[in-house]
């Protein structure tokens, strides 16, 4: 390799070389006594003067014993902005794609103008003032009344949570120079100190016996020939599902037909959030709200924008409540599958098996052994949510044999107390109840 020496700077050099010419520095530095070589660029592109003074600022620093590519890195460390430490933090650790998206999300609502800052430039007064107006912001624009905790709480504790972890995870990386990076520590840890952060109440609300029977009913509405409202048929089927299955709101909508498996009777849920395969039983009821559904479309609830990609679902609660004028979460779905089998008396840990938490037993690893001891609870929950009321009135009852929905039919038995008055009010109330069974009935037609 031919050089050629620079006569005004000693060590700058030009590498000869057929792909185009080069500045380079080779000088020894100090202390460690080593050879650094340094590249600056073609010679094409970079003139001598730029090349020379280049070369004396990183000759100044090998005398006193710094590498030059160490302290770029140093430079460009303590430069490393937010959305760099975020890009770093979300590829080099094993998280669920569902897990990084809503990561993103909370961060991009709630910081996205911290993105270009430096990591080093976020202090304890910018966490602490952004916490309180995370707040301020989510309370303002709150629409459901009745709150586990105070408007804004939630979404406040969740962002400081997302932030706290990028900056742990940069906590004890150190620069070339031994100085750390971030001098201060997390500026997160204010909050605890300060002791700003309160405790995240649970929700405890599910959806009583009353709520359940208008919800069913007014789902039912989606089946009259001339529907055309919201939520959408898929929309009511998705809830429905949901309340027979106790399924997560995204394993459920994530769900693709090659996970559906009619003719054993069983969906896979490969990904759920403990990252173990869950597995539940096809009943009938599940199967023809399914059947309703199927087309040539990978994922099951699929959208109606782009066919090859999953529904948002993101408004179905909003038409359901403001159909329904019942206020409810997707969650509250879950806990009112767990208390409807509750209160038949299952067992917490058979419920936790249907729900598919954290621990579970080596037998429920085992296909069979897990559907044979979910189907009992989901046929139960099915039952519960479609049965109907015995009575129309105090002294009025109805026995319910061969209905064409469930297979029976009605027999009304009145007392000698009841005027011509209640028994016509009685008998249109239940031609309404037939109206809503008809479209039920139609729910499990495949």
């Amino acid at each position: 390799m031919k050089y050629i020496a620079d006569t005004s700077v000693k060590g700058l050099k030009k590498k000869i070389q057929p792909s185009g010419n080069v500045w380079v520095l080779i000088a020894k530095q100090r202390i460690v006594n080593k050879t650094i070589t340094i590249t600056y660029g073609k010679v094409a592109s970079i003139s001598l003067t730029e090349a020379r003074n280049r070369a004396k600022q990183d000759l100044a620093l090998l005398s006193q014993g710094i590498n030059p590519r160490d302290k770029q890195h140093e430079l460009a460390q303590t430069g490393k902005t937010l959305s760099d430490a975020i890009q770093e933090y979300l590829t080099v650790r094993n998280i669920k794609p569902s897990t990084i998206e809503s990561y993103r999300g909370t961060l991009t609502r709630n910081f996205s103008d911290w993105f270009e800052k430096p990591l080093r430039a976020i202090s304890e007064e910018m966490v602490l003032a952004r916490y309180k107006r995370i707040q301020k912001d989510v309370a303002e624009r709150a629409i459901q009344k009745k709150k586990a905790n105070p408007p804004g709480e939630a979404e406040a504790q969740k962002a400081i949570r997302t932030l706290t972890a990028i900056f742990n995870s940069f906590k004890d990386d150190r620069l070339p120079s031994g100085e750390r990076l971030l001098p201060l520590g997390n500026p997160c840890e204010v909050l605890t100190r300060k002791g700003v952060r309160k405790s995240i109440k649970r929700r405890e609300t599910y959806l009583n016996a009353d709520q359940r029977e208008i919800l069913r009913d007014k789902l039912s509405e989606a089946w009259f020939e001339d529907w055309n409202g919201q939520p959408t048929k898929q929309q009511c089927i998705y809830i429905l599902l949901l309340l027979l299955t106790g399924a997560r709101k995204n394993e459920l909508r994530l769900l693709k037909w090659s996970e559906v498996n009619f003719d054993e009777g069983v969906i896979t849920f490969l990904d759920p959030k403990n990252k173990k395969k869950h597995y539940l039983p096809i009943t009938r009821k599940i199967e023809s709200l399914l059947k309703q559904l199927r087309g040539g479309n990978s994922y099951v609830f699929y959208s109606m924008y782009d066919p090859n990609k999953p529904e948002s679902m993101s408004k179905v609660i909003q038409h359901v409540t403001k159909l329904t004028g019942i206020e409810f979460t997707f969650h509250d779905l879950r806990r009112t599958t767990a208390t409807i089998l509750s209160e038949h008396g299952y067992q917490l840990d058979d419920i936790a098996r249907l729900l598919n938490h954290s621990k579970r037993s080596q037998t429920d690893e085992y296909v069979q052994t897990t559907l044979l001891a979910i189907r009992p609870l989901i046929e139960k929950v099915g039952e519960e949510l479609f049965t109907f009321q015995e009575e129309i009135s105090d002294n009025i009852k109805v026995k319910e044999l061969n209905l064409p929905f469930l297979g029976k039919k009605r027999i009304f038995s009145f007392d000698h107390k009841q005027t011509d008055s209640d028994i016509k009010n009685a008998l249109n109330l239940d031609r309404r109840q037939k109206i809503i069974k008809h479209n039920i009935e139609k729910m499990w037609r495949t």
